[in-house]
């Protein structure tokens, strides 16, 4: 007894398929999603909520309107006027600054003050869309963020279809993406919301370099390589720790293509290329754009330092020890650790990392099973406080994520999740190998991903927040609905109405 193939497509995960059937079932999503989730697809709150983001808005205008990198104008401060007043953010920017400062002239005349920001793809971002329509709104600005971050979730789930989802699966992946950032609505302007969706396109793009072998041939390579080196760039400016992803990316990519092509020597002068084209065009982002105004000296701000969350950790969730060492999680708290240790210490200078590098070492050495106790309850906090998040979310959404999550639910601490994530990319990377499919070789990546985010989310910030932990949320499910996939496989399979895969 067979289906026939429509039926195949809607309900099971099949063989890869053209890009012209791809791109007509992208369609069929994308408008299902737009009478299902109609909100979805435009931002619900137009705020500054952060500082990052201030800083990034107010970067990208200079960089935009004046051409002046890394700096700020003196002469017009637009983002507390943007904070309160509703009525300019439907007001387009350059006539607001002009306001604010007299004139454009005079705006950009006092675009003097040097400052730097870290983790800059949003202000890059905004200086870009900006260059584009330079009359745009602070409201059609943050629209256009989401729109950007729509087209990479739908780029994603492009590939998906290439490589053989089901209609069904895909619009679930790009329903619980909107969502998602739905979710985070009040950070239209932050780089939070781009922090899943860099990882998805990153996939997609390994995913379909493989499947095309473009990698064959030396144009390819460069291709490839220039691609990736500019979007693992732009990922790592979201945010600093997630070089460690980016780098396995890389690594399981070129692992990938040696296994596909036998190791040949050509291949591994291909890999090459591409390889140095990735480096050459990362370096090139951050030396040549990113930055771009920065004085000698400032280089190290470009990036979050890893030593300030570190040490503002071990005060989540609080603890009587936390309390007891005077840690929580506040910007305002770091300073004062680091001048106890050296009172010269500025905030994120050198001396400031020396200081603080010098008060968590000295927690392991003089109270080391109170640090590990510590970490206990971090970890055994984080796993736990996502799914129970995410299985309390409101409305229809909320339900479902009950009923979907519910297997995780079991083994709910970061350490379980961890080795559940492992064991998934062991089983397709092995799956992988057998049958060059790179379906499993994007799963075994975004697992990958997912196990180095929840030891993150145990080390660092461990009770949850969609706009710390978005990626991790969504793969969990991802990995969710994956599971429902292969079940209904595999009794496809039992039928007789699909082929074993």
């Amino acid at each position: 007894m067979t289906t026939s193939a429509a039926m195949t497509g809607v309900l099971f995960w099949h063989e890869p398929v053209r890009w012209r059937r791809a791109a007509a079932q992208l369609v069929v999503v994308l408008l299902f999603t737009l009478v299902a989730a109609p909100s979805s697809w435009r931002p619900s709150r137009i705020e500054l909520i952060d500082d990052h983001a201030v800083v990034s808005l107010e970067l990208a205008l200079t960089r935009a309107y004046c051409g002046t990198p890394s700096t700020i104008s003196t002469a017009a401060s637009i983002a507390p006027a943007l904070r309160t007043d509703a009525a300019l953010r439907i007001e387009s920017l350059p006539s607001v600054l002009a306001e604010k400062a007299g004139s454009m002239s005079a705006f950009c005349a006092a675009s003097t003050q040097t400052f730097v920001n870290n983790e800059n793809t949003v202000m890059l971002v905004e200086s870009a869309l900006l260059r584009l329509r330079p009359n745009m709104s602070m409201a059609q600005l943050g629209s256009a963020l989401h729109a950007v971050r729509i087209a990479m979730l739908a780029a994603f789930v492009l590939v998906l279809f290439k490589v053989g989802a089901s209609l069904w699966f895909g619009a679930a992946a790009m329903l619980s993406g909107l969502v998602m950032m739905a979710l985070m609505s009040p950070f239209t302007f932050s780089a939070y919301p781009f922090l899943f969706v860099s990882v998805l396109l990153l996939a997609a793009l390994y995913a379909v370099a493989l499947d095309a072998r473009w990698l064959d041939r030396v144009p390819g390579a460069l291709l490839v390589g220039a691609t990736a080196g500019l979007l693992s760039g732009l990922t790592i400016n979201v945010r600093s720790s997630y070089v460690a992803i980016v780098v396995a990316g890389g690594v399981m990519f070129l692992a990938a293509q040696w296994w596909m092509t036998g190791g040949t020597r050509s291949s591994w002068r291909t890999s090459g290329i591409a390889l140095l084209g990735a480096l050459a065009t990362s370096y090139a982002l951050h030396a040549g754009v990113v930055k771009a105004g920065v004085p000698v000296g400032f280089e190290d701000r470009l990036a979050h330092s890893i030593l300030h969350p570190l040490v503002l950790a071990l005060g989540v969730p609080p603890s009587p020890f936390s309390q007891e060492i005077g840690v929580e999680w506040s910007d305002a708290v770091g300073p004062r650790i680091a001048q106890r240790i050296d009172p010269q210490a500025g905030f994120q200078d050198e001396r400031y990392n020396r200081a603080l590098s010098t008060f968590y070492r000295r927690l392991w050495r003089d109270r080391p099973w109170d640090m590990v106790r510590l970490y206990q309850l971090k970890f055994a906090t984080a796993g736990a406080n996502m799914l129970g998040t995410m299985r309390d979310s409101p409305g229809a959404f909320g339900w479902l994520l009950s009923a979907l999550l519910a297997p995780l639910s079991w083994v709910a601490s970061v350490a379980w999740l961890v080795a559940i994530d492992a064991a998934i990319a062991i089983a397709a990377a092995v799956r992988f190998i057998r049958t060059t499919n790179v379906a499993w070789f994007a799963l075994a990546f975004l697992s990958v991903a997912a196990a180095l985010l929840q030891v993150e989310a145990g080390i660092i910030y461990s009770l949850f927040l969609y706009q710390y932990h978005n990626f991790a949320a969504y793969f969990a499910v991802l990995v969710s609905l994956a599971g429902v996939q292969l079940a209904m496989n595999a009794a496809g399979m039992k039928l007789g109405w699909v082929e074993a895969r």
